[in-house]
């Protein structure tokens, strides 16, 4: 998106004419930028239009009405209100996000938005009026939810926000309070979610089960909120200029910056220091020594990719802070002052070097999340057990599985809801067991390093966990899961990491099953017979699983499957997918199965697929592929897949795409490459 001639001019000459195929798209609110990109280009402008009345209505009835319908009595005035928007679809969605929200028996409600629009707009162009019935949006949030939308601005223009971070910076700044029967971050999670009705904030990524995961801010909305944000000293963004460090400023976002500068050494009042990646190197580090030291009111601190061997020293003296985020810092240790920090909620050191905790941290008396993920810490101490309070404990190595030995105290973290991945023994050597299943509240749980004699002994133990919702369990010896008498009755999640004898009978019983993997679990039967009528299964995963020559995906099997990925089954020869099998498949990735003899049979039984990757096959299948499908021009079978990458062996040694070889007889499956060296 390129807002003026001067941001094309910059970037013109990276786009190569080299007659290769390759398409730019460019998209622009300014005339001149797309007249003299095609001309320059010799490209194709294509000029977007207003909705039509029709389909203005249907997206205006979309996004008001939960059955998308307008009832009679407001139809008059909804037509009055989406009149004013001219077609615009973001106008279009804006108001119907705050119309959502309103009392639909008081037609009064709407009158006064209609009243208030045309106040608004009067005499106002496209673009101004847009920016207005934005604004609108904007003032129809509660006090609270006002403070939150404003506090997004402190990220980058475009930036992909983590909805998870989001979460984390709201609680720990007390924008929202928990009640009765919400914690802080369920209130937060609600406040999100509204923001995201009212068409604020736009989902960037979603999870197969279609939860948010990251979101963005549009451009119109995160130019409201900036003049708002710096009225009320609320944030300061600094990018591509030297920070200043002003007194009044209560949230500090360092985004580009080559310098900092210091106005005055008085105390501030400043709450939150986000620091991302791109400044100088010296640039965070001094922005760090010069705040941490003097602003003690500071909340958050969350700091990415900057060196550090250890946390700073005045970190310690900030009673206040209640989030700590130092991701990527290489930090090493873990002071013993970080004790001090009694009011600390969330500590989050994932992706550094550390390598053991000192004793302190069991002073840490208010901390809900410890991320230790990444790191090299191989033993917790016994005074973890004092973190009642805490909800999330994420440990494990920057390779391969956990090596960290977790202590008998961790049987006393009553709150705990997320604990991953641990070794499945403690220091002396016994299986952790009876400290897990006093964890009644655990909701997710990945253990690494299971022997085979112990396999009865931890189903018992999860038998008990009744809350659980997502399972992985790593080993190197054959595990004996065959002693559920049924699994987890909520389980939604399950990864199976060593061999097996088979496939757990108990797993046809999960009916919640959203996700499973089976990884190295050298598999001798079709393990699809047990796992074809799990109804709520989305993906399913097997990596060097199965043994077998062939896999079979029978009639009306896998109702909801939506993604299928297979690698590196080394036996496997056929595929075959039965007519009514896998009804909703939109992804299937083959990798490296390099026995495989030809394209799955019934692959064109698939109507939903929109991705098929073929990857490192075998020279003899790609030349049997590239003969039928381009030489004799038969390959209607995969006609339909709007997407299709294929890759012969030599791909996984070189670890990169290598030459690719298209033809243009390939023009009904659309994106279908084969690639050769």
């Amino acid at each position: 998106d390129i807002w003026n001639i001067q941001a094309w001019d910059a970037i013109k000459y990276a786009l190569p004419d080299g007659n290769c195929g390759s398409r730019v798209l460019i998209t622009t609110r300014v005339v001149d930028v797309a007249s003299d990109s095609c001309f320059e280009s010799q490209g194709y402008k294509y000029e977007m239009n207003a909705l039509s009345d029709d389909e203005s209505w249907t997206l205006f009835c979309n996004k008001t009405f939960e059955d998308k319908r307008c009832p009679q009595h407001l139809e008059r005035p909804s037509r009055n209100i989406l009149r004013k928007c001219e077609g615009l679809p973001l106008a279009i969605v804006a108001i119907g996000g705050i119309l959502a929200l309103k009392d639909k028996s008081r037609i009064n409600e709407w009158e006064m938005v209609q009243r208030d629009l045309s106040v608004e707009l009067e005499g106002a162009g496209k673009y101004e009026r847009v920016k207005k019935i934005l604004s609108l949006s904007y003032y129809d949030l509660s006090y609270h939810l006002k403070i939150c939308f404003i506090y997004l601005s402190i990220f980058p223009e475009d930036y992909e926000i983590e909805k998870k971070q989001v979460i984390r910076l709201w609680t720990a700044l007390q924008f929202v309070q928990e009640t009765e029967r919400k914690t802080s971050e369920e209130v937060a999670t609600g406040y999100f979610n509204e923001l995201l009705n009212r068409s604020l904030i736009q989902v960037a990524r979603r999870s197969l089960e279609g939860r948010p995961i990251t979101c963005r801010i549009h451009d119109l909305l995160r130019e409201i909120t900036l003049p708002k944000s710096k009225e009320h000293n609320i944030v300061t963004i600094s990018s591509g200029q030297d920070v200043m460090l002003l007194d009044k400023v209560r949230h500090l976002a360092v985004h580009y910056v080559k310098d900092v500068q210091q106005q005055s050494k008085h105390l501030c009042p400043l709450r939150s220091l986000i620091i991302f990646p791109g400044s100088h190197q010296e640039c965070r580090l001094r922005v760090l020594s010069l705040l941490v030291g003097r602003c003690k009111l500071l909340k958050v601190i969350d700091i990415r990719h900057t060196e550090f061997n250890t946390l700073p020293d005045d970190v310690s003296k900030l009673r206040h802070l209640r989030s700590l985020t130092m991701i990527h810092c290489n930090l090493e240790t873990i002071p013993k002052s970080v004790g001090m920090l009694r009011n600390l909620e969330t500590l989050i050191l994932s992706m550094n070097n550390l390598s053991y905790l000192p004793d302190a941290i069991g002073n840490l008396e208010q901390l809900r999340i410890l991320d230790l993920s990444r790191n090299n810490v191989v033993e917790f101490p016994a005074q973890i057990g004092k973190l009642q309070k805490l909800r999330r404990l994420y440990v494990g190595q920057k390779q391969g599985p956990s090596n960290c030995t977790i202590p008998a105290e961790i049987g006393n973290l009553s709150s705990l809801e997320k604990l991953y991945t641990i070794k499945a023994y403690k220091r002396n050597g016994n299986i952790v067991t009876e400290e897990i299943e006093k964890l009644t509240h655990l909701k997710t749980l990945t253990i690494a390093d299971l022997k085979r004699e112990d396999g009865v002994a931890l189903c018992l133990s999860l038998q008990k966990l009744s809350n659980l919702c997502s399972l992985a369990i790593q080993s190197t010896d054959i595990i004996d899961l065959q002693s559920f008498p049924s699994g987890p009755p909520f389980l939604q999640k399950l990864c199976l990491h060593g061999p097996l004898e088979r496939v757990p009978h108990w797993i046809s019983c999960l009916y919640s099953l959203v996700r499973v993997s089976f990884v190295q679990s050298c598999l001798r039967d079709d393990p699809m017979q047990c796992l074809q009528d799990l109804p709520n299964l989305l993906s399913l995963e097997f990596s060097k699983a199965y043994e077998g020559e062939e896999l079979c995906f029978k009639a009306g099997g896998f109702p909801r499957l939506k993604m299928l990925y297979l690698q590196k089954l080394k036996e496997l020869r056929w595929l075959r997918v039965e007519q009514g099998a896998l009804p909703h498949l939109v992804d299937l990735s083959i990798i490296l199965c390099h026995n495989l003899e030809e394209l799955p049979l019934g692959i064109e039984h698939l109507h939903n697929l929109g991705k098929f990757r073929l990857i490192g096959m075998s020279d003899s299948l790609i030349e049997t592929l590239w003969n039928e499908y381009v030489e004799l021009g038969r390959y209607s079978k995969i006609a339909h897949i709007p997407h299709v990458e294929i890759t012969d062996r030599r791909y996984s040694r070189i670890g990169g795409l290598g030459t690719r070889r298209t033809t243009r007889d390939l023009v009904h499956a659309a994106a279908l490459c084969f690639i050769d060296d």
